[in-house]
């Protein structure tokens, strides 16, 4: 991957001590020197997934505003410190997206899975429990995990269906198929995920 930030470590070790003891106008440079960097990092670093939900400058703005705030908290002094710091706030904005957007896939699914599906739902929205609660991070990437590992042909129903939005007759269209085997893959599709979130459901409690 391509280093884009251009300030030599020197000059950004400087900014550093500057913007330390409270240099507003080293903070900005040193911050504003690392986002050509940090929208690179988005674009490589964001699920396939987001990128129809999320904007790469949002999150970037969002990481450039979370730092000047929380600046106060880095306790390093080096350039590879500074840059570790601000990806591990970079990636947990991705992770509240990914959180997002599995909040908005239970909605969309509250309304179409029925029946024998609802453990699905459970899986993915335990409830108050305790003992069976996701943390946010592990919920949200285990259903994506859970949606890459599906089949190529399920998966292409599931991102149709939920990610743009698409008719059965719709994906059918783009698909060239036809709708009885769209809502088959989705049923199958639906069936795996039911099953994996499930099993992880299960392997949380017993831990």
């Amino acid at each position: 991957m391509t280093d884009l930030k251009t300030l030599p470590n020197t000059r950004v070790e400087e900014l550093i001590d500057r913007a330390r003891v409270g240099c507003d106008t080293s903070l900005g440079e040193l911050l504003d020197s690392y986002r050509d960097y940090l929208y690179k990092r988005t674009h490589v670093d964001m699920q396939t997934e987001l990128r129809v939900k999320l904007s790469e400058s949002d999150i970037v703005q969002d990481v450039m505003l979370l730092a000047s705030r929380e600046f106060g908290s880095f306790r390093g002094n080096k350039e590879g410190q500074l840059r570790v710091w601000l990806l591990r706030i970079l990636h947990g904005r991705l992770i509240d997206g990914m959180r997002r957007f599995v909040f908005s896939e239970k909605r969309r699914l509250s309304r179409e899975v029925a029946g024998g599906n609802a453990s699905m739902l459970a899986a993915v929205d335990p409830g108050d429990s305790p003992s069976v609660r996701f943390s946010q991070h592990e919920e949200a990437a285990r259903l994506l995990l859970a949606i890459s590992e599906l089949p190529r042909e399920l998966q292409s129903v599931i991102r149709l269906r939920y990610l743009n939005g698409l008719t059965f007759s719709q994906i059918a269209e783009q698909l060239q198929v036809p709708v009885t085997t769209c809502r088959r893959r989705w049923f199958e599709a639906i069936e795996l995920l039911q099953e994996e979130l499930s099993q992880a459901v299960a392997t949380r409690i017993g831990r």
